[in-house]
């Protein structure tokens, strides 16, 4: 039993090595077609992708077996399992389906969905970790919100600072709020605005806020980053900040949503 399981293949390099040596399937071969097949009847999940290609294997097979099928498949394995696989293949296509009518009908509302957001997440953090514990490369904490104010998603970095898991968060509220990025607001602050007479505890005059807009330049939801500085500076040889890895998460959901 161990010496057989040891042998034992995926059924694409039975396939392939059939193929290369132009020969006809073997007992041997049969036997692991036969295992391979009653796994695929006992309801083994195989990816959407792989499925056509195994059941003309399998089909292939059952021809083998038509001249004996007696002794060959007596029990008629291949068959339920040609049978179980297209049966898979009809669930997973309609509930695709469903999930994408699903998807569809929710974006009409909130067009970032949680897959959305979590991607965008990780552009962020994928290119704050290139330059994490360099000169001004600290982590950073990322949230993205919903035009309805929705917090949809929200990551910190490991060793973040704890005040600017918050702050992401007031960050992507405040330009929503305020329409614009909050780096205007930081830039009107420093020329006389107060952002205290907003009388709004979750408003914030830190850079770092960027609207998402979607194709047709409306406002879909914001992102926010916090724990380096508001901008980089223009004479600044420094990693990218809060407002320019808030910017790489807005582009993503921008280029990448359908709206």
């Amino acid at each position: 039993m161990e010496k057989e399981r040891e042998e034992w293949r995926p059924v694409h390099e039975i396939v392939t090595e059939m193929l290369k040596e132009c020969r006809k399937p073997t007992m041997q071969d049969h036997r692991k077609f036969l295992t391979l097949a009653e796994i695929y009847k006992r309801g083994a999940k195989v990816p959407l992708n792989e499925i056509p290609f195994l059941i003309e294997v399998l089909e292939q097979e059952r021809q083998e077996c038509c001249a004996y099928p007696e002794e060959l498949d007596p029990e008629g394995v291949i068959e339920q399992a040609i049978v179980a696989l297209r049966k898979q293949e009809r669930e997973d296509l309609l509930r695709i389906s469903e999930d994408k009518k699903r998807k569809r009908i929710y974006r009409k509302e909130n067009p970032i969905l949680l897959e959305d957001a979590m991607r965008a997440i990780k552009e962020v953090i994928e290119a704050a970790k290139k330059d994490l514990g360099s000169e001004k490369g600290q982590p950073v904490a990322v949230a993205v919100m919903g035009s309805n104010f929705k917090l949809i998603a929200m990551a910190a970095m490991d060793g973040v600072m704890p005040v600017s898991v918050d702050l992401c968060i007031k960050k992507a509220y405040t330009a929503l709020a305020g329409q614009k990025d909050t780096i205007e607001w930081e830039k009107e602050e420093r020329t006389g605005l107060d952002g205290r007479n907003f009388a709004d505890p979750n408003w914030t005059c830190f850079g770092g806020g960027v609207l998402v807009r979607g194709h047709n330049g409306k406002v879909i939801g914001a992102v926010g980053v916090s724990g380096r500085l508001s901008c980089r500076p223009k004479d600044m040889e420094i990693p990218p900040q809060d407002h320019e890895l808030a910017k790489i998460a807005a582009q993503w959901l921008k280029e990448n949503i359908p709206i």
